[in-house]
């Protein structure tokens, strides 16, 4: 599976953003420097995030992003399906023996990848980021 860099660089952000506290909100240059992304691009993806209602923002002192539902209502599968905005490629039954097979398989591992992206929550996603990491709490910000 071949993410875009804007696909890539939101679920980077979308994991920064589930790691906070829900009440609090960060801005998109904070998340481009802790992540290094570049910061216009990144501001940007926010703001396809926020039109695809996977985050909100607040504007003025203390504003920012923040996800617009609980990280355990965020599947990855439809996070994906969202921003790279793909339909399925239909399988082809034309042509020679070889290549058909190959169509089918790879409809099968998109099948596959599909199916298992839609059961990883964006919480289940964190909770793993932070066993690998050593983490088990959530960052907090304090101005």
């Amino acid at each position: 599976m071949k993410l875009s860099k804007r696909t890539e660089y939101a679920v980077r952000a979308l994991v920064h953003l589930g790691r906070l506290d829900p009440n609090s909100y960060v801005q998109a240059r904070d998340i481009a420097r802790l992540e290094s992304l570049p910061s216009k691009f990144l501001e940007s993806v926010m703001l396809t995030l926020k039109k695809l209602n996977l985050a909100q923002s607040k504007v003025g002192s203390g504003g920012g992003y923040r996800l617009k539902k609980p990280a355990s209502e965020l599947f990855l599968g439809e996070i994906i399906r969202l921003l790279e905005d793909e339909t399925p490629t239909p399988v082809l039954h034309e042509g020679p023996p070889g290549g058909v097979a190959l169509e089918i398989i790879r409809g099968v591992v998109d099948a596959a990848h599909s199916s298992t992206l839609d059961t990883l929550s964006l919480e289940k996603l964190i909770e793993d980021v932070q066993k690998q990491q050593g983490h088990t709490k959530n960052e907090m910000y304090f101005i």
